[in-house]
């Protein structure tokens, strides 16, 4: 009986599905700017570091592209040293132009300069408020009454335990 039951509320289902409408969502990438961090020279693996995270940022803000000489070009120098880095870059874009000149020590602060230069890019070019420098809150869960609440950077890096 409860095999004909189950039977009987699936093909109903089916049948609602199919007279459902079909609904199509579009991704609008074509509006999205080129950005360029070609320019930026870096002397090791901290300032690549700090470059990854940027262009990761970026194209997670959903209105930058990577591409090599596009509109928004990110230009200058990232040295380093002593597991720090010291940034003195330059960003442009049509009609407008900022400078960032930041220093950070220890991969969790480089990851947060990154977060700051890609909000204020997405700010001062796109004229959108950036979520880089924003925190995700997650529940992991180990068990049936056991749990961790956890933090990380917005592009996923940086999961830290809080409980």
């Amino acid at each position: 009986m409860m095999r004909i039951w189950l039977l009987s509320v699936l093909l109903a289902a089916f049948s609602v599905s199919a007279q459902a409408p079909l609904i199509q969502v579009v991704k609008q990438g074509a509006q999205k700017d080129s950005v360029s961090l070609d320019s930026i020279r870096t002397s090791g693996p901290k300032g690549r570091y700090f470059v990854n995270n940027l262009l990761r940022d970026l194209e997670l803000s959903g209105w930058y592209r990577p591409h090599p000489g596009g509109s928004v070009k990110v230009a200058g120098s990232i040295s380093e040293g002593g597991g720090a880095i010291r940034t003195a870059l330059s960003i442009t874009a049509p009609g407008k132009r900022f400078d960032w000149n930041r220093s950070a020590t220890g991969d969790k602060a480089i990851r947060a300069c990154a977060h700051a230069l890609s909000d204020m890019i997405v700010e001062e070019i796109a004229g959108k408020k950036g979520f880089a420098s924003t925190k995700i809150v997650f529940v992991n869960r180990l068990g049936r009454n056991k749990a961790d609440l956890y933090t990380c950077d917005a592009n996923g890096m940086g999961a830290a335990r809080v409980t």
